[in-house]
């Protein structure tokens, strides 16, 4: 099974790609723009946590402010 999580990243790309049945797994696509992970990002993935989820991955598309700006947030974070 396939489920793919938009994120709201205004004018950016966010994504999350569960997977699996059983125990899902989560793989994030992009990050947005700087405020996606603040705004949007953090909270879906502080959820995951909570239900004791973890990203399996990072996925980074290609290398402009609305995909990675977010990404280089939540590592920093």
């Amino acid at each position: 099974m396939l489920k793919l999580h938009i994120v709201q990243a205004s004018s950016g790309d966010c994504f999350i790609l569960e997977y699996g049945t059983s125990a899902p797994r989560f793989i994030l696509i992009d990050g947005g723009l700087t405020g996606t992970y603040s705004g949007h990002l953090k909270p879906v993935l502080e959820d995951l946590r909570a239900n004791h989820r973890d990203l399996q991955a990072l996925v980074l598309t290609h290398v402009d402010a609305d995909h990675v700006n977010g990404l280089l947030k939540l590592t920093m974070a």
